[in-house]
């Protein structure tokens, strides 16, 4: 071979291993970058769930679902939005499961009121629990009224319709099944010896069910109101529901101050009219939050403001 073709191929050779470096440098380069960039997406994405939820708190009720064209891997717990261990701080009451997987996330809100509006709920799901919501013929309504939210796969059957055996055949597609009575359980050792994965929550009230306690497993907690009874049923458990009911319960305390001031502003303006009850009953109520109030005690304070508020109008406008 001649020199100068010897020197051609050495070339060719050189550039083919120059070339071959290359391309693997700039492929391992694409797979860091490909990692890098999704732990940026995860950081994005929980910042980009709160601003989404952030909007859509301007609706009093509303439903929709997530979609961020990506598989989802989250964790709600006490006011954190979390994906691969990147977490965002949020201010909202967030009501859901631990662990939340899949291609969507269903979330609905709903507006508080106690009496007047105190803030927006959220309830986050991804469709891997089958809820089993049990009456009798005095709480059917109840459950009726509660109007569970279409992204919840629920079933709502009276007492003496439940069958462990249809139910086990319904829940193959699920992760875990959550039953909520709204009656007496007698079902303890049926559900026990049929499921593997399941909760058991029973609601109680000797009212309509518009206040009252949910039990989990032994562990009571208060609600007040549809929409926190709602939380209760969706919540991971005790421990998330407290966190949840704290945050509400700082937000009313703030709302109730504001009408409270509200209340002293207008009774300057107009002497003539009677604001020192709606006053006085603010001031109670603003002073009791955040103590160990039972279901009844919340309730007489919010019927008791509801009713001296309703009595004003006209010239003495209403404070709420």
């Amino acid at each position: 071979m001649k020199k100068g073709q010897m020197s051609s191929v050495f070339k060719y050779i050189f550039g083919f291993i120059v070339g071959a470096v290359l391309f693997a440098f700039f492929i391992w380069f694409a797979y860091s970058y490909m990692g890098f960039a999704g732990h940026m997406n995860d950081a994005e994405l929980v910042v980009v769930i709160d601003d989404d939820l952030t909007a859509f708190s301007v609706l009093s009720s509303a439903e929709k679902y997530l979609d961020y064209n990506m598989e989802l891997d989250l964790a709600i717990s006490e006011g954190r939005i979390i994906s691969s261990g990147v977490s965002k701080d949020s201010d909202k009451a967030l009501y859901s499961e631990l662990y939340l997987n899949g291609d969507a996330l269903g979330v609905e809100t709903r507006q508080l009121n106690l009496p007047y509006s105190i803030m927006n709920l959220f309830y986050l799901d991804d469709g891997s629990t089958l809820y089993v919501a049990v009456y009798d013929a005095g709480t059917q309504e109840v459950v009726e009224d509660l109007d569970f939210p279409d992204m919840i796969n629920v079933v709502e059957v009276g007492s003496g319709d439940l069958s462990m055996s249809d139910l086990s055949l319904l829940a193959y597609d699920y992760d875990k099944v959550r039953f909520v009575f709204f009656t007496n359980n007698g079902y303890s050792s049926d559900i026990a010896s049929t499921f593997s994965s399941y909760d058991v929550l029973e609601v109680s009230s000797s009212d309509e069910y518009e206040y009252g306690e949910v039990e989990f497993d032994g562990e009571s907690v208060t609600y007040m109101g549809y929409p926190m009874l709602l939380g209760a049923i969706v919540s991971e458990g005790v421990d998330s529901y407290n966190y949840n009911f704290d945050v509400v319960v700082d937000k009313m305390g703030v709302v109730t101050d504001v009408y409270y001031e509200k209340s002293r502003l207008v009774s300057a303006n107009k002497p003539l009219c009677e604001y020192g009850g709606v006053s006085s009953a603010l001031n109670s109520y603003k002073a009791a939050l955040g103590g160990d109030m039972s279901w009844q005690e919340y309730k007489n304070k919010v019927e008791n403001l509801e009713d001296l508020n309703s009595n004003l109008g006209g010239d003495c406008p209403e404070i709420f």
